[in-house]
């Protein structure tokens, strides 16, 4: 499997969803932290098949952007039951985010 890409319209719609944990990295093409992310969540997507892991660029879909107030990139926002838990804000080292993930499936 692979990450989703979203857009404005589609982002709103996927997060109200069913029960599923949501990972949503939000990115911008030109960020190069964003680009180092980009393999680490295609990884996670095999690693937790009870997670839907989406991505979205905040240049093209401003909405998300202004939503949330995401300010800078990447952002990872965490849905479960349409309702934002968290966010990690910058580049994390993949086990972090993988500890982060787990987390939010226990909690």
């Amino acid at each position: 499997m692979k990450v989703k890409e979203l857009n404005d319209e589609t982002f709103f719609k996927v997060i109200k969803e069913g029960e599923k944990l949501k990972v949503i990295d939000c990115y911008s093409p030109r960020c190069a932290p964003c680009k180092v992310l980009e393999p680490v969540m295609e990884k996670f997507v095999d690693e937790f098949p009870d997670v839907e892991f989406y991505r979205i660029d905040v240049v093209e879909n401003y909405k998300v952007m202004k939503e949330f107030g995401i300010f800078s990139v990447p952002c990872i926002l965490f849905f479960k039951k349409g309702q934002l838990q968290s966010e990690v804000i910058g580049l994390y080292p993949e086990e972090t985010l993988r500890l982060k993930i787990k987390a939010m499936l226990e909690g």
